[in-house]
């Protein structure tokens, strides 16, 4: 077991922060509680717009900000003031994090077991860079050595909440497209007789290993891949809402006809393959093409 995998077990273990998990998930809650339009709010931060998750975009801006500071910064040591370049890129990374924090805030409040531990991690330090940051910014230009001094510890602690927000998405897969590994049929296959499949029921069947919800609504039947982008449940224990499929787990919400998103925090849609009935029975063939 290497340094990294014993830290990300201390971290998902450690008690004290799952206490402050449950403060954060109050404090997200309460704060998307008091907004008009919360799933336009939350569609928007989640990425559904964007058919990509925003906060991993969002996250180069005060990254790359801070980044460029650090070198200006170490290259100005000596002077008594700190290089303008500097304090403006600390500035702008100050304001691009408020909207990095809060679109990995709705994204992380949709996670549960090591993710969530391991994210409050990441989220902490992200504070704690803030806050050095924002010392940095009141002591410049003409606290030179105290700001600089700041600007370091608040980049040394970036790049330790990057090296948890690299676990989150590489190895926790949060914000990754989840699908099955199980390749798809080139022809069709029969699944289920036809008289099997009730109305307005996601039924789940096996294609060949591949996991797949059947929904028969107003007369059509549609084949959707059974696990939900966001991060894996299954499509088949959710409920329809109308012409939509509602993920059980987190309330992404799919539309059937085209399967594009219509609410998150999936950003992915979903694959759907061609359905045919033949002798009684239906059967499930190949994917269909999306259309843009």
């Amino acid at each position: 077991m290497t340094a990294g995998d014993r830290l990300i077990r201390l971290i998902s273990k450690n008690p004290a922060l799952e206490k402050v998990a449950d403060g954060m998930t109050g404090i997200i809650d309460s704060a998307l509680s008091t907004l008009p339009s919360r799933d336009k709010v939350t569609n928007a931060l989640h990425g559904t717009w964007l058919g990509h998750p925003l906060h991993p975009v969002l996250t180069d801006l005060p990254v790359g900000a801070w980044a460029f500071a650090g070198v200006l910064d170490l290259l100005s040591i000596g002077s008594r003031r700190t290089n303008p370049g500097a304090d403006a890129a600390v500035g702008f990374g100050i304001a691009a994090a408020i909207p990095t924090a809060m679109a990995g805030a709705v994204d992380w409040r949709q996670t549960d077991g090591e993710a969530r531990n391991v994210g409050a991690a990441h989220a902490v330090l992200n504070s704690g860079a803030l806050g050095c940051y924002a010392v940095s910014m009141l002591l410049r230009p003409e606290h030179a050595v105290l700001a600089r001094l700041f600007g370091f510890a608040g980049l040394g602690l970036v790049g330790a909440s990057g090296y948890l927000g690299g676990h989150l998405v590489m190895t926790a897969r949060v914000g990754a497209k989840h699908e099955s590994d199980a390749r798809a049929p080139d022809k069709t296959v029969e699944v289920i007789g036809d008289a099997e499949l009730a109305d307005d029921t996601p039924t789940q069947v096996d294609v060949n290993g591949l996991p797949v919800a059947l929904v028969r609504h107003q007369g059509v039947v549609y084949a959707l891949a059974d696990i939900c982008p966001h991060l894996g449940c299954s499509l088949a224990e959710g409920a329809l809402d109308g012409d939509a499929i509602v993920c059980g787990c987190h309330g992404s919400t799919f539309a059937l006809s085209d399967v594009r998103v219509l609410r998150g925090p999936s950003t992915y849609p979903v694959t759907t393959y061609k359905t045919t009935k033949y002798n009684g029975s239906i059967r499930v063939g190949p994917p269909i093409e999306l259309t843009t």
